[in-house]
């Protein structure tokens, strides 16, 4: 629109108000370009921000998913054990020390192992 006016078709301006115009022109084009530059440099900034805040988020999950797994090995021994069907060693004095033994043991093995590809 500043080009239209600059052309001065209809003689509205004088060579002193064309010249003001030409510098208006060159200013909004030099604006311009630093709004594109500006708007390069937030995007960026922006893509960095997402690319951290999803590294975080994925640290965060592999670690409550290893602490799920971990949660849920006893649930499994316990809940066979609650059932109201015979089971092995039901009878036993021993059976519930043994179980729970075993499942801590257990417990140990899966936190090395999660430790060992760096889940924590």
């Amino acid at each position: 629109m500043l080009g239209q006016l600059a052309l001065n078709r209809r003689g509205l301006f004088t060579m002193r108000d064309l010249e003001a115009l030409g510098d208006l022109v060159l200013h909004v084009k030099q604006l311009l370009v630093m709004v594109a530059a500006s708007s390069q440099t937030i995007a960026s900034i922006q893509n960095a921000y997402s690319t951290i805040a999803n590294n975080v988020l994925n640290q965060r999950m592999k670690v409550l998913t290893a602490i799920t797994i971990l949660l849920a090995i006893p649930n499994v021994f316990y809940g066979m054990y609650g059932m109201n069907i015979t089971l092995p060693f039901q009878g036993e004095a021993w059976a519930y020390p043994v179980i729970t033994g075993f499942t801590v043991l257990l417990i140990g093995i899966v936190y090395i192992f999660a430790k060992r590809l760096r889940l924590f």
